[in-house]
């Protein structure tokens, strides 16, 4: 028989110079243990999301996300019943707020990594901890997305089928707000095509933020446009954090194209489903992590 799977993410969360943090750890007293912050992910909630709550529930610091850095697996007890628990963890540096004890939570110290690694009482933390240390700090990231689902509709003047949003398509969008929200995304470009305008739409509304829509991105004008293209992401990316939405062609060769630019090699295979998305963290116009995102629903 499978055994239930219960998913969490959480962070190492971190301040101070990138060559010399201190990171956060907490208390918790149910357990009288020592441990990152984490928490179990509730109903149709990105793993971002999740994670991103449960480091600013148990710490109080509002958390900027950066590269993921693994997934630890073991099994707990959930309601007498043995269970599988998955956690994914994301870098994240500290940009303001303060600890508040809580019934969960009733201690948090920062600490140098070293100090971190002798106070945490799962070993399973500190190989989360020990892959931060690997990962790059300082980083912004970038998000490139295909649209949602899609259903024909009119027919354009070219003889082309419309793509406008399916109702999946809509709950693909909508889903995305506190994604990007929680990314801190505040610049929007799509391509010229109704289904990816409709995609970010949601979050525009939401965060107030236009849509900055891009005939380059088509299919037809984009390989003209190519190289200009990347190169104002790259320079975007120094001064703001962009989710772009266009064509499953144009979306795969910019994570490659993005990816050839830094020490991490871009993935093998670039494609994704509708709705999914790419999260790119650049750090010093450098592509340094990747990450592959499937829809919610």
């Amino acid at each position: 028989m499978t055994r239930p799977l219960v998913v969490a993410g959480g962070g190492v969360l971190w301040r101070g110079a990138a060559d010399q943090p201190e990171v956060a750890v907490v208390h918790r007293p149910r357990y009288d243990d020592w441990s990152l912050p984490k928490g179990k992910a509730k109903a149709a909630e990105h793993l971002i999301v999740t994670a991103v709550r449960e480091v600013e529930e148990e710490t109080g610091s509002v958390a900027e996300l950066g590269p993921c850095l693994l997934t630890t697996r073991y099994r707990v007890r959930v309601r007498g019943k043995v269970a599988d628990k998955a956690v994914t963890y994301w870098s994240m540096r500290h940009s303001g707020g303060e600890f508040a004890e809580s019934d969960e939570v009733d201690e948090l110290e920062w600490l140098p990594v070293r100090a971190a690694r002798r106070r945490l009482t799962k070993h399973s933390d500190v190989t989360v901890l020990d892959a931060f240390v690997r990962s790059a700090k300082e980083t912004r990231p970038v998000v490139l997305l295909r649209s949602g689902r899609t259903r024909s509709t009119a027919v354009r003047r070219d003889g082309q089928p419309a793509r406008t949003l399916s109702r999946r398509g809509r709950e693909q969008a909508d889903d995305l707000v506190p994604v990007l929200d929680r990314l801190g995304v505040e610049a929007l470009r799509s391509a010229d095509s109704a289904a990816c305008t409709s995609t970010l739409r949601p979050y525009g509304r939401a965060a107030r933020t236009p849509i900055t829509v891009d005939a380059r991105l088509g299919r037809a004008a984009y390989p003209e446009h190519q190289r200009e293209i990347v190169k104002e992401l790259v320079e975007e990316a120094t001064r703001t954090t962009t989710a772009l939405c266009g064509p499953r062609s144009v979306v795969a060769d910019l994570v490659g194209s993005l990816g050839r630019l830094g020490p991490a090699r871009p993935p093998h295979d670039v494609d994704l489903r509708k709705g999914g998305w790419w999260l790119l963290h650049l750090q010093a116009g450098r592509v340094v992590a990747h990450e592959r995102h499937e829809p919610v629903r």
